[in-house]
């Protein structure tokens, strides 16, 4: 899980924290379920239990008889805001001034690599693997402070670079605050992904494909020959930001981020000039569109062998979703100049594309494309992902994910790494 920020495909959802009001009237079951999301069945609610009132709905809602009694709970609910992610979790605190929910997922895959021929280490992991156990909680205080931790319980730990094969490890996730400045203007302190790559700000859970782009997150050992993407991953920093709202009319928020620069889990620093980014996100009730860029000085190695740069990146996209189709696509690119060694200016580039389409209501089906080039200083790195994919959601809390890839590298680095991967996501 991840707690909110931009998001391509789908993008982030939240949810209203709610207080639960003093003990009111029955009323029929039917009146206080859940709105499910979009194409699954409803679930009817247990009975005989105390009925809550729903948050401020974005799905319209059946109406009910208003008594002096639930008047006077409507008045004393605590004001809360719309950030929780993922949309479904359990509520631990639940006051007059605090909330806070616990949220979420086990995602457990299945995969087969074609192995080549020609190497010792592509397809050679076939098998099972554990891509996500995540836990999260946040906190509202009404609606003026809201605190995100989340850790990360299946992260991949390797010692070498090449190891085909790392140790499960607990890891920080998201770990900031954000203090309310203003009207929809807030700060956020702490160890969070900028706005900046929508498929890297999209959730896990919105996802319609088993990973995310090429282009954002590179190549993993085992896959191919390994690639580094272009995605900015969480840094330790802060941000002035503004969310633009998700129904009605045209919307603009923004965001203007400074980070130390050197990526997640990071303790410190590792040289004294950070990163600064800016993003601009427009939308609108099935549209989102976002500019960004990032400016950061990397340094990579130890002294005296470190190696300085400056790298200057950007990216733009848009994600259009609607009742039988939804449809996204995002460019990104990084030009980096090495003042140490005092190699030409490199430039690498990635794009990708995707259309989903519905086939029923609980089944999509997709394809997207997606090409990174990682430095216009080679020219045989370029390497192009064909992928189909199938999402099937039998209920609001799991659904099954199956892919087929053909990845394409430029000729004097083909592979045969064709690979097949099933996911299965349950969530709360």
């Amino acid at each position: 899980m991840k707690i909110p920020s931009i998001v391509l495909l789908p993008f982030a959802l939240t949810v209203s924290a709610v207080a639960e009001p003093p003990p009111v009237e029955e009323i029929p079951s039917d009146s206080s379920a859940e709105v499910p999301p979009v194409g699954i069945e409803p679930i009817a609610p247990p009975k005989n239990l105390p009925a809550v009132e729903e948050p401020e709905p974005t799905i319209e809602s059946p109406t009910k008889n208003t008594t002096s009694d639930t008047a006077a709970a409507e008045e004393n609910k605590p004001e809360t805001v719309e950030k929780m992610e993922p949309e479904h979790g359990i509520y631990i605190v639940n006051s007059d001034s605090w909330t806070a929910q616990l949220s979420g997922y086990v995602r457990t895959l299945g995969r087969w690599t074609q192995n080549d021929s020609g190497t010792a280490f592509v397809g050679r992991t076939d098998g099972f693997a554990l891509q996500n156990a995540r836990l999260g909680v946040q906190a509202n205080y009404k609606d003026k402070v809201t605190v995100v931790l989340s850790i990360e319980g299946a992260a991949d730990e390797r010692t070498g670079a090449n190891d085909l094969t790392g140790q499960l490890a607990f890891g920080l996730r998201d770990a900031y605050v954000d203090y309310k400045l203003g009207d929809n203007v807030e700060l956020r302190a702490g160890h969070f992904k900028p706005l900046f790559d929508g498929e890297e700000n999209a959730s896990n859970e919105s996802r319609h494909f088993v990973n995310r782009a090429l282009s954002s997150r590179g190549v993993a050992i085992g896959e191919g020959f390994p690639l580094i993407g272009l995605g900015i991953n969480r840094d330790i920093g802060v941000a002035i930001r503004s969310e633009p709202a998700t129904t009605g009319n045209f919307s603009l928020g923004w965001e203007v981020a400074v980070q130390n620069g050197n990526g997640p889990n990071e303790a410190a620093a590792d040289n004294d000039q950070p990163a600064v980014s800016g993003a601009l996100v427009g939308q609108t009730d099935a549209l989102r569109v976002w500019l960004t860029a990032r400016f950061s000085k990397d340094s990579d190695g130890e002294f005296p062998m470190r190696l300085d740069s400056t790298r200057l990146s950007g990216a733009f996209g848009f994600h259009y979703a609607a009742e039988k189709f939804k449809v996204g696509a995002q460019a990104l690119v990084r030009r980096s100049t090495f003042e140490t060694s005092g190699g030409g200016d490199e430039l690498a580039i990635g794009v990708h594309g995707e259309l989903h389409g519905r086939i029923s209501e609980r089944l999509w089906a997709g394809y997207r494309y997606s090409m990174l080039d990682p430095s216009d200083l080679l020219k045989i790195d370029r390497l192009q992902e064909h992928t189909l994919g199938v999402v099937y959601s039998p209920n609001w809390y799991s659904k099954f994910l199956l892919n087929y890839t053909l990845p394409l590298e430029q000729s004097g680095r083909k592979l045969d790494n064709q690979r097949v991967e099933l996911l299965l996501h349950v969530g709360f």
